[in-house]
């Protein structure tokens, strides 16, 4: 299978739960259980989250910061960061940002639901 996602086709929705933060299930659970591809856009959000899922993520545009451990590290555009499945973090865009992620398994609203609710 091949799937082409031109840019004009992006369709952006908000994030549940985080305002600020808009989705985009590119490549969905329905396409491939095991792997998902998303994007995400924020406008200047910060929330809590534990991660129920792995994920690796490339800054299209704009900063993320990422806190665990008491350790904050900052991505910028064309920076890749990996965070894997049970991190507890802080993250915030203090302005609009753009990233593009792949996660393991394929992100669904009830996956990402218990994220926001803590549970790993």
């Amino acid at each position: 299978m091949i799937k082409k996602i031109e840019a004009k086709g992006i369709e952006w929705k908000p994030q549940e739960g985080v305002e600020g933060a808009y989705l985009s299930h590119v490549i969905s659970h329905e396409d491939l259980k095991d792997m998902g591809l998303s994007m995400y856009r924020t406008h200047k959000l910060e929330f809590d989250i534990t991660y129920t899922y792995s994920e690796i993520f490339l800054v299209l545009a704009g900063q993320i910061k990422i806190t665990t451990d008491g350790k904050t590290s900052v991505f910028e555009r064309g920076d890749i960061g990996f965070v894997k499945k049970g991190t507890k973090a802080h993250v915030e865009s203090p302005d609009i940002s753009e990233t593009f992620c792949v996660t393991n398994p394929a992100l669904t609203d009830e996956l990402l639901a218990a994220a926001f609710a803590g549970e790993a």
